[in-house]
C-alpha cells in the first residue's frame, strides 16, 4: 500500500498537482487545492485492478481504424457524394455538375473514398464512373440522419 502524496500531474498527466492517496480498495483519491472541482472530472479516481483493465484494453482493438471511416463521413461533401452514388452509378462530371463543384474537388473526395474502399471506379473510354463499394456505409448514414432528425 502506498501512503505517500504524489503530484496528480505525474500520475494522470493532468496539468495541476494535488495530493494523491492509494488506499486498500485500490481507490485513488485526489483533492484539488484551491478552486472548485471541474464538473467534467471525477472527484475520485477508481482503479479496479489489472484483471478488469486487460479485457477492456483488448476490446479497443475491435474499434481500431474506425476513426478513419468516421473522418471520411465527417465531411458533408463526401456524405453527399455517397448519397448520390447510393442512387446510381455516376461519372465525375455528373457529380461535379449536380453538386456545383469543380471536377478536381470532386476527384479529391472520391480518391479518399476509394482508398477507404467505400466507392469503386471503372473507366469507360475517357469517363470515370463511380459506384458504392460498401453498402454498410448507407446504414451508418441513415442511422446518423435519424439521430440528427430526433435532435431537432
Amino acid at each position: 500500500m502506498l501512503s505517500k502524496e504524489y503530484p496528480l500531474a505525474l500520475v494522470l498527466g493532468i496539468p495541476c498537482s494535488a495530493p494523491l492517496f492509494l488506499d486498500g480498495s485500490f481507490r485513488l483519491r485526489f483533492v484539488f487545492r484551491g478552486g472548485g472541482m471541474n464538473d467534467d472530472l471525477c472527484s475520485e479516481l477508481c482503479v479496479t485492478g489489472a484483471a478488469d483493465v486487460a479485457p477492456l484494453r483488448d476490446s479497443l482493438l475491435s474499434v481500431a481504424g474506425l476513426s478513419e471511416l468516421f473522418r471520411a463521413l465527417a465531411d458533408e461533401t463526401r456524405v453527399k457524394i455517397l448519397h448520390l452514388l447510393s442512387q446510381r452509378e455516376l461519372c465525375v462530371c455528373d457529380l461535379a455538375y449536380v453538386m456545383e463543384m469543380s471536377m478536381p474537388a470532386i476527384s479529391h473526395h472520391l480518391r479518399l473514398l476509394r482508398t477507404l474502399r467505400l466507392v469503386q471506379s471503372r473507366k469507360d473510354g475517357k469517363l470515370v464512373f463511380y459506384r458504392l463499394d460498401d453498402h454498410h456505409v448507407l446504414g451508418l448514414i441513415d442511422l446518423a440522419r435519424v439521430h440528427y432528425i430526433e435532435q431537432l
